[in-house]
């Protein structure tokens, strides 16, 4: 696979080459002598004796010093340790999840980006009209599973090759030509269920990514979003569609959440919903990065400094409530 490159699955169909790595037929441990290799070249400083390297290739690969010079002398397959074996033993798991991009590119080529809307009845809490939003941005990883639990359905034909309507009510309401599961990739050292918590809930991109994946791409419906946090352990959480939670708990994605079935719904619904809490988490979270750009365009700007945003901000050093951070 290439970064911003959309995986051309065809081969993958017709059995030239591995849906994923849990299907290429590798051990664990000839990945981790791959992995390692790579590692080699990306960072030769970890030869050094000096503490910091000693600590980062314990905490990366889980070796010694000298276990890793023994290792370089003749490298060979080698057990799974550290941070980059915690990342093979939980992509080996994900053996019903097809990847199709890394950093996909969300402008899909234009230079303007990726228009997202919203209708008004979908907009909350006020169901007010909002100016649309163009997108740019890279989704960290797109996967799409199967439509049977053999893995022998990627696609449906009978599918539709229009735009997912934002709004689903039955799992028969429109049908996909492809199902989708968003990856937002962080680096955390936070329990992963708490940080995918924070980005359902708190954060706009996985809903963002979600949509914006969807318009660049007729036919295809996200029926599932979530992080996949790297720190001591790795795990791929996805919060599964309403209408498609039963398929997803019966394949092997990740580890499924439910953290929007009993907050979402759409604004002009009654306190008995009938529609899909997940396309009502998505609608409401892009209400709020609608609501952002309108105020914004307003003159309503609300800065929230903290030490990682004031960094990269363009105009912190203008700023009365700027947070600095060491040099």
């Amino acid at each position: 696979m290439q970064e911003q490159v959309e995986r051309d699955i065809s081969g993958a169909l017709e059995g030239h080459f591995p849906t994923n790595i849990a299907d290429s037929g590798l051990e664990e441990q000839d990945i981790m002598q791959k992995a390692l290799e790579i590692l080699d070249k990306l960072a030769p400083w970890l030869e050094r004796s000096d503490g910091v390297s000693t600590f980062r290739l314990r905490m990366l690969t889980g070796m010694s010093h000298i276990e890793w010079k023994d290792w370089l002398a003749n490298p060979v397959r080698a057990p799974l340790g550290g941070r980059i074996g915690a990342m093979i033993r939980s992509e080996m798991q994900l053996s019903d999840s097809m990847p199709i991009a890394l950093e996909w590119e969300i402008s899909n080529g234009s230079e303007t980006g990726s228009e997202i809307s919203l209708n008004q009845n979908e907009t909350s809490p006020n169901q007010i009209e909002l100016p649309s939003i163009m997108i740019n941005g890279k989704i960290d990883r797109v996967d799409i599973i199967p439509f049977d639990k053999e893995g022998n359905e990627w696609i449906n034909d009978d599918g539709s090759i229009e735009i997912a309507p934002l709004r689903l009510f039955e799992k028969n309401d429109w049908k996909p030509r492809r199902r989708v599961i968003i990856r937002d990739l962080k680096t955390s050292e936070k329990k992963p269920s708490d940080r995918n918590k924070e980005g359902l809930l708190n954060e706009l991109q996985l809903a963002i990514y979600s949509r914006a994946w969807e318009i660049n791409h007729p036919g295809d419906l996200v029926v599932g979003a979530g992080i996949s946090t790297i720190g001591h352990s790795t795990e791929h959480l996805v919060e599964p569609s309403a209408n498609h939670r039963s398929e997803l708990e019966s394949l092997s994605v990740g580890t499924t959440t439910s953290l929007t079935t009993r907050l979402h719904r759409f604004p002009d619904e009654s306190t008995n919903p009938k529609s899909d809490p997940f396309r009502a988490w998505m609608a409401q979270r892009l209400s709020v990065a609608l609501g952002v750009a309108n105020g914004a365009v307003e003159g309503r700007v609300h800065p929230t400094p903290s030490k990682s945003a004031c960094r990269y901000c363009p105009v912190s050093s203008i700023c009365a409530v700027k947070m600095e951070d060491d040099y």
